[in-house]
């Protein structure tokens, strides 16, 4: 299976907590990315070293 490798991935913020019941996740995002990834529907979230991609149902942009 191929990978993406994490030298080709840029660190944009981090998972500031979890919400709710339902998997939902409030994001901290660097202030600098925040215009580039206003349209983003996926990340890849560094999950014990390995990184899993993660989609979006819902966006909250506080």
């Amino acid at each position: 299976m191929e990978t993406i490798p994490k030298a080709d991935c840029e660190k944009v913020g981090f998972i500031k907590k979890t919400h709710g019941v339902f998997g939902e996740i409030v994001l901290e995002f660097e202030p600098h990315f925040e215009a580039s990834i206003e349209n983003a529907d996926r990340f890849l979230l560094n999950l014990m070293d390995c990184l899993c991609h993660f989609f979006f149902g819902r966006w909250f942009p506080f």
